[in-house]
């Protein structure tokens, strides 16, 4: 696993204060958190965060390039000035970062604050053009390292959570989603979208769910078939400014009906 994130200079950032996460109304120094209190008790999921994710919810954060430098630093390089060498070839430091927890004895993965590689290169000076991007880039890969590292049953994963959701494309989605069947935008549990529904597919296919899809379907044989997500919940945390989650629940392969087959009988002469 390190050696696939290092050898495309994936930072792995370990420093507490990068890493503390307070998933109910404060943390113990009173900073606000995400209010998720009422969501992971009713679901069956820790509120805290711990070292171990058979114990709590680990709390990762990952960076393409290295943000721990400051200008009075000897050897100081800028985001925008940073590179690194895949063989022969030079690529440039995208400032793309993921931070996510994993929680494996219920089995939950919690998008925090992820912003991809094809994003973050739009806004390098210049900007990292996409043959400049690294092959190892996409949220549901970098999520699946560590996932399938952590836990000894990989197709353990109940619960998919987008938190603070920000993104314009997929607000816009929970929006119409909520619009078109009356729902109330509101606290935990929310509204309930079945995936079989015009609303679900939509929050499904949107750039947070898109994520998770991609989670299951670029990994189902090592989850051991066709996971899928059978509904998506949207909600607001406790805490405000009330920006929307969506928690997305997964299923594990439906049976495969044996068609029975039928044999010709044959006609007496």
């Amino acid at each position: 696993m390190t050696g696939d994130l290092a050898g495309w200079n994936w930072q792995n950032v370990t420093d507490p204060e990068d890493t503390r996460v307070s998933f109910l109304l404060k943390d113990d120094r009173g900073c606000p958190g995400y209010g998720l209190g009422a969501a992971l008790n009713d679901l069956g999921l820790p509120t805290k965060s711990s070292d171990d994710p058979n114990n709590g919810i680990q709390v990762i954060y990952v960076s393409h390039g290295d943000f721990s430098l400051l200008p009075t630093d000897p050897g100081y390089v800028s985001v925008n000035g940073q590179t690194y060498n895949v063989g022969a070839t030079t690529y440039h430091i995208t400032g793309g970062y993921y931070k996510f927890g994993i929680e494996t004895s219920t089995g939950a993965i919690f998008g925090l604050d992820l912003l991809a590689p094809v994003k973050a290169a739009t806004e390098r000076k210049p900007p990292v053009p996409k043959e400049g991007l690294p092959a190892l880039q996409r949220f549901s890969d970098v999520a699946w390292l560590f996932w399938a590292k952590q836990t000894a049953r990989k197709n353990n994963v109940r619960y998919m959570f987008t938190i603070a959701i920000v993104n314009e494309e997929t607000q816009k989605a929970i929006r119409r989603a909520l619009k078109s069947t009356n729902a109330t935008y509101g606290p935990w549990p929310g509204a309930t979208f079945s995936t079989d529904s015009d609303e679900g597919k939509v929050l499904l296919g949107s750039p947070n769910g898109r994520a998770y899809g991609y989670f299951l379907s670029q990994h189902k044989r090592e989850l051991g078939g066709n996971m899928y997500i059978s509904k998506i919940q949207v909600f607001h945390g406790e805490t405000k400014p009330l920006i929307p989650n969506m928690v997305l629940h997964v299923e594990q392969p439906k049976p495969t009906a044996k068609k029975r087959g039928s044999r010709k009988r044959k006609a007496k002469l």
